[in-house]
C-alpha cells in the first residue's frame, strides 16, 4: 500500500499483482460484492419463508384430516 499516486496526488493505492489500484475502486469494489450478497440472501430467505409456509399449509390439511 502507498499513499502517493502515480501523479503525486494523495490517493490511497493497493497493489494488485503488478498494477496499483486505487483503494476506492477496491472499497467499490467490495460494496458491490457485499449488495450481492445481499441480495442472495434475500432470495434464500424468501424460498425458506416459502417451504416453511407450504410445510404449515399441508400440516394445517392432514391434522385437518384426522379430525373427522
Amino acid at each position: 500500500v502507498t499513499d502517493a499516486g502515480h501523479d503525486g496526488d494523495q490517493s490511497i493505492y493497493i497493489n494488485e499483482g503488478n498494477r496499483p489500484v486505487p483503494a476506492q475502486a477496491v472499497e467499490e469494489e467490495l460494496l458491490r460484492s457485499i449488495e450481492e450478497v445481499e441480495d442472495r440472501i434475500k432470495v434464500f430467505r424468501n424460498r425458506v419463508r416459502a417451504v416453511l409456509a407450504s410445510a404449515q399449509t399441508d400440516g394445517t390439511e392432514e391434522g385437518g384430516d384426522d379430525a373427522v
